[in-house]
């Protein structure tokens, strides 16, 4: 009789093979269809903005109500989003004012940048483009989330040339510390997932599922359509998920950066800081996320601090109310710098008279 082991074996073995043989076609096939399908998107997906010189490479820029003249409002937006986050923001904000939203480099339409990708690395960039695009200072700066520490890190180098900060719902240099165990793992969590998602995308499996509507609870769907397609397309690209990951692997570096310039050249800045408290199901972290908005609101002695009670994070971006909130204070920054412009100036024709 066979011994059972001698017909066991080549079986198991063939199956292995097949197996082995039928991932190795799935990989191959994920990227050959990824490339093919990111450069298709590239050539549909027509930024509405244009690209600028940053340094070497160039980031896409949307400017609107150029012809308001005077200040210009920069928005700076959170982790792994883009200008289409701002869409029901900026044309409210262009009523008034001159006003930018635009994508980090590697982000978006934006090409790739130098590492690290830290605050400074950031907004040396930023500054490089807006004298490129010919859109000097003074500047009103906005930043949402991880755009926070970016913000406040350009308002410290660039001192001289910013006429106000706005701070909607920032990230804190010490929130990994201070949260809630929960929320830290959370964070972790998506931390190890930022770190998977250039290799999934370029595998094509982000084409399976709504990525950036999970990571940015549902952001997306929540947005006029162009705008939601555009970041639902971003989540195909791998070099948009490897930028997010350099972003995200130099959070220590712009966190302590964010704190030097909290202790810096702030103190006698306009600020306005934003913070939305009520997050469906991290209620746990509501008291030290204010404790920690508190403190932001302590880097300027010229300082409006509005909590948003039941209003979370990424409803800034989306309701109603909170946009017109986050517009009306941006307005708010821009009015009074007007005024004492203009105080300014009647004050020197008095004494030359």
């Amino acid at each position: 009789m066979a011994d059972p082991r001698s017909v066991t074996r080549p079986r198991f073995g063939g199956w292995l093979v097949a197996v082995r043989n039928v991932l190795a076609a799935a990989v191959c096939g994920g990227l050959v269809y990824q490339r093919w399908a990111t450069a298709r998107d590239r050539r549909r997906l027509t930024p509405p903005g244009r690209l600028v010189d940053a340094g070497g490479h160039k980031l896409h820029l949307l400017v609107m109500g150029e012809e308001r003249g005077g200040l210009t409002v920069v928005l700076e937006a959170g982790g792994m989003a883009t200008s289409p986050q701002w869409a029901l923001i900026q044309p409210g904000i262009a009523e008034f004012a001159t006003v930018v939203s635009y994508d980090r480099a590697g982000l978006g339409w934006s090409q790739p940048g130098p590492t690290p990708r830290d605050a400074r690395t950031i907004a040396g960039e930023l500054h490089t483009a807006l004298r490129d695009a010919c859109l000097p200072g003074p500047y009103v700066m906005v930043g949402a989330s991880l755009g926070g520490p970016y913000a406040a890190v350009f308002a410290d180098t660039y001192r001289d040339e910013v006429a106000g900060l706005v701070l909607v719902d920032s990230a804190h240099p010490d929130q990994l510390e201070r949260l809630p165990p929960q929320t830290r793992r959370a964070l972790a969590g998506l931390r190890m997932a930022n770190r998977l998602l250039p290799m999934l995308a370029g595998l094509g499996f982000t084409h399976l599922v709504d990525v950036t509507g999970i990571l940015l609870a549902g952001l997306p769907s929540k947005l006029p359509a162009d705008a939601a397609g555009q970041l639902r397309t971003f989540a195909h690209w791998p070099g948009h998920w490897a930028a997010v990951d350099a972003e995200v692997s130099a959070w220590e570096a712009t966190m302590e950066q964010m704190r030097r310039a909290l202790q810096g050249r702030l103190r006698d800045l306009p600020l306005t800081v934003i913070t939305a408290p009520d997050n469906p199901g991290m209620e746990a972290m509501r008291d030290p996320w204010l404790d920690m908005q508190r403190d932001l609101a302590g880097a300027s002695s010229t300082v409006r601090h509005q909590i948003l009670d039941g209003v979370g994070h990424i409803q800034l971006a989306t309701e109603p109310e909170p946009t017109r909130r986050l517009i009306q204070a941006v307005r708010e920054i821009v009015d009074n710098h007007r005024v004492a412009g203009a105080d300014s100036i009647a004050q020197s024709i008095r004494r030359a008279t």
